[in-house]
């Protein structure tokens, strides 16, 4: 039996496939990646956290409702669903309002859940509805 010089055979196969050896720092070229220009932008604008200064805006906002809710530990550990009564003011006009929320899973003490538009509303502005997590032990 014959013994084939392995190298010389994967090079011949790769010589009749067209595949070239390449030397990554000979053929690594920078302007290779010209065509990715300004993508650092579009990854900072997707990364970076820009709106946590509206978020700060939505809990100060002096049209908000916060609610306490105190829950115990033992139903913090499935998702619930509870409703909440309240009263509002919309413009003057006291109304009542209820609503039911899921109260997600594993929810931890202080953790506030943000329901939009549905705090006091005046000519100019439209507060939240904040529930307040406590959990009792």
């Amino acid at each position: 039996m014959t013994k084939i010089d392995k190298e010389k055979f994967i090079k011949d196969i790769k010589k009749d496939l067209g595949i070239k050896e390449r030397n990554c720092e000979k053929d690594y070229k920078p302007e290779t990646f010209e065509e990715f220009e300004g993508l650092d932008k579009i990854f900072e604008k997707f990364f970076k956290n820009n709106d946590s200064n509206e978020r700060k805006k939505d809990f100060n906002n002096p049209n908000n409702i916060q609610i306490d809710y105190n829950v115990k530990k033992r139903n913090t550990e499935i998702e619930h669903k509870k409703i909440f009564k309240y009263k509002r003011n919309n413009n003057g006009v006291t109304e009542k309002r209820k609503i039911e929320l899921t109260i997600p899973a594993h929810i931890t003490n202080g953790q506030m859940i943000l329901v939009r538009d549905e705090g006091n509303r005046t000519s100019n502005l439209l507060g939240h509805l904040i529930i307040k997590i406590n959990v009792k032990h």
